[in-house]
């Protein structure tokens, strides 16, 4: 991690030979992955240990499970598909851009379940636009 790269005392070993993968902090877990996780963490408290003091834990814990994971049937149900509509306007920028009416119509396009980011002393519309578009269905 960053702050080990200049503090050698601070380097830590990945735990159980794993492999580091990292990823987004939104995702969909089913039961079956939840229970794997406990089992895991239940079985491999070391695992845990490792990510009390990880620089963006949150990024790394589920991603690094699956991607060192051989249990089939999880394997087989993990879809790496974005169920979240969010504007980026770079990579540079920390965080999303706000949603607004205009892009009303981008969202209907997408199979998104989840959208970020609203802000309603920018734009309280989109809010209502979305609420009236589901309540037709």
């Amino acid at each position: 991690n960053f702050l080990a790269s200049g503090l050698p005392w601070l380097r830590r070993k990945i735990p159980l030979g794993m492999k580091p993968f990292t990823g987004s902090t939104w995702f969909i877990l089913d039961m079956y992955f939840l229970d794997y996780i406990l089992n895991f963490v239940k079985n491999h408290p070391e695992y845990l240990e490792f990510h009390k003091n990880t620089f963006v834990a949150d990024e790394l814990f589920v991603h690094m499970l699956i991607g060192n994971a051989t249990d089939k049937k999880l394997l087989n149900s993990v879809e790496n598909v974005e169920k979240h509509f969010i504007i980026w306007e770079s990579n540079q920028v920390a965080h999303p851009k706000a949603i607004t009416k205009s892009d009303f119509e981008a969202i209907l396009k997408t199979d998104a379940l989840f959208a970020r980011k609203f802000d309603e002393k920018l734009d309280d519309e989109i809010l209502n636009l979305i609420d009236e578009r589901i309540l037709q269905k």
